[in-house]
């Protein structure tokens, strides 16, 4: 089993850095995103990475999350969610959550690599090339 360094737990998500990858995995109750959460889930994202001067790819597992508030994605267009992350892969359970990330990021591009996936373990095979 991979050991979970810097592990931290919010109302929000459990975060933690395995092999080189910062992982977040949001709390499945949660159904949208509002400001003062994204701001706790960079902070949890800084936290677990361990070094401010460090950057890290980062696997988001999203389970239920299928709207966010204006004020979110307005915060996410700025550059301070994204200051030492390479690339994002963004592993959503269910179609609704990931029919609305596609349209988000259609629209919205990342200033950072990112990706969709159904599964884990494409979503870690294709952030190995960011490691």
């Amino acid at each position: 089993m991979p050991h979970k360094e810097n592990y931290v737990k919010s109302i929000y998500a459990e975060t933690w850095l395995e092999d080189d990858i910062v992982v977040q995995s949001l709390n499945p109750y949660i159904n949208e995103v509002n400001l003062q959460m994204a701001k706790q889930l960079v902070a949890d994202r800084k936290m677990a990475s361990g070094a401010e001067e460090k950057a890290v790819p980062v696997l988001l597992l999203v389970n239920n999350i299928v709207n966010a508030h204006k004020e979110t994605h307005e915060y996410y267009a700025t550059e301070e969610p994204f200051i030492n992350i390479i690339a994002i892969a963004m592993v959503i359970d269910n179609f609704v959550a990931r029919l609305v990330a596609s349209i988000i990021f259609t629209f919205k591009k990342s200033s950072v690599p990112t990706e969709i996936f159904g599964n884990k373990e494409k979503a870690l095979r294709w952030l190995q090339q960011y490691k």
